[in-house]
């Protein structure tokens, strides 16, 4: 079976390979990692958007961080509904090609709701009195209590 590894690595610029990432300047002259391709734009939302759909924004429909909603007149900023993005992810096409597969979704942008065997992504609590604490949401109640435990 073969594995894949998509990582999402925030502000890495081809001129950071080397020195400042070792290792995955290794794997990539080893040919375990292909080249790096940056998205554009080049905002987190819609760079997340293209990487797990390889489409443009035009196409999946996350333009920008945030947007503003006329119904409700409230601005929305960084959802994290997989049903916020259109076209097929590339897990949705794992499951299409290799029935029975599996995919772990870990701190993607848009993976609640994605159609993963588990996801888990950040998930700030904000308090009343202003303070914003740190907090995940799991698809599986009992990987996020381990992974509060390991970590606490």
């Amino acid at each position: 079976m073969n594995k894949v590894v998509l990582l999402n690595v925030a502000a890495l610029g081809l001129r950071d390979l080397g020195v400042n990432t070792p290792k995955l300047s290794a794997l990539m002259k080893d040919g375990v990692c292909s080249a790096l391709v940056p998205t554009q734009p080049s905002l987190t939302c819609p760079s997340h958007a293209t990487m797990v759909t390889g489409l443009d924004p035009s196409v999946h429909g996350v333009i920008a961080n945030g947007w503003y909603d006329r119904a409700h007149a409230k601005v929305f900023n960084w959802g994290r509904s997989d049903n916020l993005v259109q076209g097929s992810k590339i897990w949705d096409e794992l499951a299409r090609r290799s029935p029975g597969s599996k995919t772990v979704n870990l701190f993607w942008r848009y993976c609640t709701h994605a159609d993963c065997a588990m996801t888990m992504t950040e998930r700030p609590t904000y308090f009343s009195d202003g303070r914003k604490g740190a907090d995940v949401y799991s698809s599986d109640p009992a990987f996020k209590q381990l992974c509060l435990e390991t970590l606490g």
